[in-house]
């Protein structure tokens, strides 16, 4: 159907109005949407050849932030080479993910989180009662040399550090306290043996009868043995590091130790600081003969021993 010209206001003018008249007689207003294009002397019709431009959302890079006003439309700002500049700063009352060095501390910020073992858990960091971290240093979480062959650069490689105080002497700590561990200016670590009132090795002591005496029924170490013989003639400590049976003649010695002879007495005292080591038992026996196996019989009462094992 053909636009037909109709009065604007019904009646009361002359102006007109073009419209639309649809397949049901109903009437619409018929609007003609027009815009002027840079140096166009006329507004020119909207079409597929001339389409309306649309207004886009710009971003901008000022060297300097600009200060906006309230309600005021603006660009996103973006550094030199084009990218998208974003501060996330506290809004209003709800707090935010960021607040001012030196202000209050706001009500509500996002809290510092870690990735748990299993990489699917966000877990809080912790503080003690007066807000330091409290940190716990587990296995593998620290680079640091894995074996002798790893090789070690000074300055570089990392590691837990073993701290120590350059001290001459070892100062007292008060029981339940905890110390620092000392050494010398040439970095040795310094070690002072002391007694305690537990702990340490355990002495046995026997005199030779010619039988096997079992020291520790079970694996165990030696730590020092004092033997005195005062037979003209020497003797031999034999060690038999088995939980079996031992018979003298048969079963051979592990291993053994000569003792020199004197009616006046003779013998030794020796330390082993390292621990002689025994896997199965600890037993031993004395005999007249060098041969492991040997049985020869030595007088009662004529050589005396004392073991300190653990």
């Amino acid at each position: 159907m053909a636009d037909a010209p109709l009065p604007l206001n019904v009646g009361t003018g002359p102006n007109n109005a073009a419209t639309w008249q649809d397949s049901v007689g109903n009437f619409h207003d018929k609007v003609v949407l027009e815009w002027l294009p840079d140096g166009a002397p006329d507004p020119l019709k909207v079409s597929a050849s001339n389409p309306l431009p649309i207004a886009y959302q710009a971003a901008a890079y000022n060297p300097t932030p600009p200060t906006f006003s309230a309600a005021t439309r603006v660009d996103l700002q973006t550094d030199a080479n084009g990218r998208l500049l974003v501060n996330v700063a506290a809004g209003n009352s709800l707090g935010g993910t960021a607040a001012t060095v030196g202000q209050p501390y706001p009500a509500l910020v996002t809290p510092v989180g870690f990735q748990s073992a299993s990489g699917n858990l966000l877990l809080p960091g912790n503080l003690d009662a007066v807000g330091n971290i409290m940190v716990n240093v587990a296995a593998g979480s620290v680079q640091a040399v894995t074996d002798s062959a790893s090789a070690f650069t000074a300055g570089q490689t990392q590691g837990l550090a073993l701290t120590l105080a350059v001290n001459d002497s070892a100062a007292a700590v008060p029981a339940g306290q905890m110390g620092i561990a000392r050494m010398t200016a040439a970095r040795q670590i310094r070690v002072v043996v002391d007694a305690a009132p537990s702990g340490g090795l355990t002495p046995f002591q026997f005199l030779a009868v010619n039988t096997v005496e079992t020291v520790k029924a079970s694996a165990g170490q030696i730590g020092f043995m004092q033997v005195i013989n005062t037979n003209a003639a020497p003797v031999y400590l034999k060690f038999y590091d088995t939980a079996s049976s031992v018979t003298l003649g048969t079963t051979a010695a592990s291993f053994q130790f000569g003792v020199p002879g004197n009616t006046g007495g003779a013998g030794y005292t020796v330390p082993i600081p390292q621990g002689l080591s025994c896997l199965a038992a600890i037993k031993c026996a004395i005999t007249g003969g060098v041969a492991l196996n040997d049985n020869t019989a030595v007088t009662a009462n004529t050589v005396s021993v004392v073991i300190g094992y653990a």
